[in-house]
């Protein structure tokens, strides 16, 4: 399944559409096609059961590597999530609202530290260019003319 393709959409404003709604049927029938076939797998050794415990009983990474989401569900609803580093949140989640499992991630936003979606890097302000020396030195003879100016008119 695709990358949500709205990085950085207000996740406030988007209405998921017929084509969200037709990439969860698709993620639906492929998740039900997994569940058969893990069903059917014959069971997990205890070598195997113990490897996978290994596996996935790394190094927790530090909590200051997540990156909050505000996301906006195929079912309609908006949430907060939470992934590791730049990567987008998970394509699909359980609704906290309706309780509607496995919804496709239509529209999501990274979410600065108080929580507020953090502006689009397209629309926000740049910074100015650095100036030059010689801009900065014309600055300097500019700024010193005016304050020998100032002093002349103030002490005749």
């Amino acid at each position: 399944m695709a990358e949500p393709e709205s990085l950085n959409a207000p996740v406030a404003s988007y209405v998921p559409d017929a084509n969200d709604m037709e990439k969860q049927a698709a993620h639906d029938k492929m998740m039900a096609h997994i569940r058969i076939v893990v069903d059917q797998a014959p069971p997990l050794s205890d070598e195997q059961i113990s490897l996978l415990r290994e596996l996935l009983s790394g190094p927790k990474p530090h909590p200051s590597r997540f990156r909050r989401w505000q996301v906006k569900l195929s079912c309609g609803h908006g949430l907060p999530t939470e992934s590791l580093d730049d990567n987008p949140p998970q394509r699909a989640l359980d609704c906290t609202e309706c309780g509607a499992a496995g919804r496709i991630v239509v529209a999501f936003q990274p979410l600065d530290r108080s929580g507020e979606p953090q502006p689009d890097p397209t629309t926000a302000p740049r910074l100015p260019r650095r100036r030059t020396r010689a801009e900065l030195e014309a600055q300097i003879a500019d700024l010193q003319a005016q304050l020998a100016q100032q002093r002349d008119t103030e002490h005749p």
